[in-house]
This record gives structure tokens, sequence and C-alpha cells, in this order.
């Protein structure tokens, strides 16, 4: 799979690659950022343990994305009190 952002320049050129060539799985998203990614596979977690039955007995807490020691990012569940 390769994954292309909205806005890439080339974004035809891929689409294209598997239209026609069949040499890729491509998925648009609308930013490929490490903060976009953490929060995509924070919500996809979430919505995992929703679905199937584990929530609320369990929770995701925190998901952290690294590309290379110098580019991470994370996403955190801010606890809520009553």
């Amino acid at each position: 799979k390769l994954l292309v952002a909205e806005d890439d320049p080339y974004k035809h050129m891929f689409l294209s690659m598997e239209h026609d060539e069949g040499v890729c799985e491509v998925r648009v998203l609308p930013a490929l950022g490490m903060e976009q990614f953490a929060r995509m596979i924070y919500e996809y977690g979430e919505s995992w343990l929703k679905d199937n039955g584990y929530s609320p007995r369990c929770h995701l807490q925190e998901v952290e994305v690294s590309e290379h020691g110098a580019n991470s990012a994370y996403v955190r569940k801010v606890p809520y009190y009553e």
C-alpha cells in the first residue's frame, strides 16, 4: 500500500500507477505528518476497542509514532474527572 497526501503534487502520477500499471495500492489521506499519523492510529485503536467489545473496560492511553530518532509524535488521552 502506498499512502499519498491529498495535496501531493504527484498524486495523479501515483493514482495512475495504481490504475494503469497495477504496481501499487494507493490510499489518499488528508495529511501524512507524524502528528496526523499518531491521531489516525489513536482513533483507529479506540474504534477497534469499542467495536470488539473491550471498551470501556479497556482504553487506549497513548500512541507514539516515530519515523526516526528526530521525528516523532504522540497522542495522549487526557483524563476526565467529574
